[in-house]
């Protein structure tokens, strides 16, 4: 009796290359929690400013005393919050976080000449770390949009009170 013929056990990853593949992996994927982090407290800022806006904007404009500097000086902190804050938000196409089925499918496994298993791990840790180096530059820089939100937000109570308390002098 013949005994059916055995498929080749199939090969057995380097787990050095599945390591630095999952680090790559978890890195990426944290990089995309801090910039979803990052647009949900820019979405507070935004509350924030308009509620703040709201009280003092009314105080500013209306009344026997309205404070013309001071007031115009909070509008425009007002703008460029809502600009700053609208650039961290702004839907961006360019984020590169993975890769597609399709693509390691096509491109990897089903090619004349594929690479071993270590291969693939290897080039995508690479690919994966490459991705990550250019997705931080962006996040770096609406880092720093968020900062300039936070500080005009933290600038109009400031030319706010200026406005309420009846000029630099403090004087009602």
């Amino acid at each position: 009796m013949m005994r059916p013929k055995k498929a080749p056990d199939p090969p057995v990853a380097d787990q050095r290359y599945v390591m630095a593949y999952q680090e790559a992996l978890r890195s990426i994927s944290q990089q995309q929690q801090v910039l979803n982090e990052l647009r949900a407290r820019t979405g507070t800022l935004v509350v924030v400013a308009t509620i703040a806006t709201s009280f003092l904007g009314v105080e500013a404009f209306t009344g026997e005393r309205s404070s013309g500097f001071w007031a115009w000086l909070a509008v425009g902190a007002f703008g460029a919050t809502c600009v700053c804050a609208i650039s961290v938000l702004w839907p961006r196409r360019n984020w590169l976080l993975g890769c597609f089925a399709s693509t390691l499918i096509e491109g990897w496994i089903e090619r004349d000449n594929a690479p071993s298993l270590d291969e693939i791990h290897r080039q995508r840790a690479l690919y994966l770390e490459q991705n990550y180096e250019a997705n931080r530059v962006k996040l770096n820089l609406l880092f720093n949009l968020f900062s300039a939100t936070s500080v005009l937000l933290v600038s109009k109570p400031s030319s706010g009170s200026l406005i309420c308390g009846g000029g630099e002098d403090g004087q009602t």
